[in-house]
């Protein structure tokens, strides 16, 4: 099973090594937003999905919309309890929103893209 935010080269190699009857979640493709329609990536590879007899289907977060506020509440639960874990990329100031817009269609942040641009209201709904 391979979960696809990416798109582009990356779905592509991932297509090329689906194993028979494999399963593709279709999440996003962020490697193209930005892109032209010239310029997008061009699978090479979709023909494997049914010389493996495979499936790919697009997922829409907001099909789950309803389910938010329980996993908001569980995801919170988890990470207090020390059993989930994440990573945050922060920039500091207004002024850097477009560098942190940037490096998130670049890849080169290092878990969730975040500007902070009043601290004081971020101590306090850390808790701090």
């Amino acid at each position: 099973m391979f979960f696809d935010n990416v798109g582009g080269e990356i779905l592509d190699v991932a297509l090329a090594n689906l194993r028979t009857h494999g399963r593709v979640v279709a999440c996003g493709r962020i490697s193209q937003y930005l892109k032209d329609s010239d310029e997008v990536y061009r699978l090479k590879n979709w023909g494997e999905i049914g010389r493996r007899n495979a499936r790919m289907e697009g997922f829409l977060i907001y099909d789950h919309e309803a389910l938010f506020p329980e996993a908001e509440d569980t995801m919170a639960r988890w990470i207090k309890e020390g059993r989930m874990t994440y990573a945050e990329d922060v920039l500091e100031g207004l002024e850097s929103m477009p560098r942190g817009l940037i490096r998130l269609y670049e890849g080169s942040n290092r878990g969730k893209q975040v500007v902070r641009v009043d601290p004081e209201a971020d101590a306090a709904f850390r808790g701090g």
